[in-house]
């Protein structure tokens, strides 16, 4: 079943297993609250589980990020907080059935308890960039163009903001307002 959520004090010389509270250690994403470090978020399957107090104890939010209404995802790979609220947080969520697979991007800005659907489509990574003012990048495969997407309302409307992308980006960093990093699809530079 694996270690589930293990954290280190020590600069990752020794590592704990702090799994109180969850039924399972197939934890499928993590996410840590920068502004406020001991509240963490992880999911199992796509069902969220929070902790306040570092990992010692985790209690499950919702039953699922994606409401029934919108789909039937199967798990969720990316947590996002929000950088400055704890409240604040996202999930990206895939969805696989007889036609293929779709993302299903949701929020919550009530710590978990309630999500909503942002988008779905072939979204593949979401990130806040570095800098003074608070937007969400999200990489998208939007055919026959892959584009970078920004959002400045956390995800309830999108624009493009990159776009003849090289490759089908599969994910992206920022080191700083100006500076940017992908790869693609098949984990290539792009």
């Amino acid at each position: 079943d694996g270690a589930g959520v293990v954290r280190s004090q020590d600069g990752g010389v020794t590592w704990t297993a702090i799994n109180a509270g969850l039924p399972s250690r197939r934890i499928r994403a993590l996410a840590v609250a920068p502004a406020q470090p001991s509240t963490l978020y992880a999911t199992i399957g796509v069902t969220p589980y929070r902790s306040d107090d570092g990992g010692e104890r985790w209690r499950q939010v919702a039953a699922s990020v994606v409401p029934a209404s919108d789909g039937d995802a199967n798990h969720t790979p990316l947590l996002l907080v929000h950088p400055t609220n704890p409240q604040i947080v996202h999930a990206l969520s895939t969805e696989f059935d007889f036609f293929g697979t779709r993302q299903i991007l949701t929020w919550s800005i009530d710590g978990g308890a309630t999500w909503q659907v942002s988008r779905s489509g072939s979204i593949y990574d979401l990130t806040y960039p570095p800098g003074p003012k608070i937007s969400l990048i999200a990489a998208v495969a939007s055919y026959p163009e892959n584009v970078l997407e920004q959002s400045d309302d956390l995800g309830e409307t999108w624009r493009p903001v990159g776009a003849n992308l090289p490759a089908a980006v599969r994910q992206v960093r920022f080191a700083d307002a100006m500076t940017s990093y992908a790869v693609d699809a098949a984990g290539r530079g792009v």
